[in-house]
C-alpha cells in the first residue's frame, strides 16, 4: 500500500476527516522529541543536517512499513514526521539561548 501523492491529507482534513487530522498532528508531536535530543546526542547542530536526518529517519520507518506490510508507505507521513524533528530541534535552538 503505497500513496505517493504529496499532501494529499489536506484536502481531506478541510472536508471535515478529524480523525486525519489527528492523525497529521501526531505525526509531528511523535517525532518533536528526537529533534529535540538529537543535538544532545549527534553532532548535528544545523538545520539542515537536522532536517536532512529526520527525512532520512522517516524515509527508513516508511521503508519498513512497505516490506513488512504494516502500514501504508505515505509521502505525507514522511513531511509531517520531517517536521516534528525540524520542530522538536527549533524548540532546543530556543531554549539554548
Amino acid at each position: 500500500m503505497v500513496k505517493l501523492i504529496p499532501l494529499w491529507s489536506y484536502p481531506v482534513i478541510f472536508q471535515g476527516s478529524r480523525e486525519l487530522f489527528l492523525e497529521v498532528i501526531i505525526n509531528i508531536v511523535m517525532m518533536m522529541p528526537l529533534g529535540f535530543l538529537l543535538p544532545l546526542a549527534t553532532r548535528l547542530k544545523t538545520n539542515s543536517a537536522v532536517a536532512l536526518f529526520g527525512f532520512l529517519f522517516s524515509l527508513s520507518i516508511e521503508c519498513s512499513q512497505f516490506i513488512f506490510m504494516k502500514g501504508w508507505f505515505e509521502i505525507d507521513d514522511m513531511i509531517h514526521n520531517t517536521l516534528g524533528i525540524v520542530l522538536g530541534y527549533m524548540i532546543y535552538k530556543k531554549l539554548k539561548r
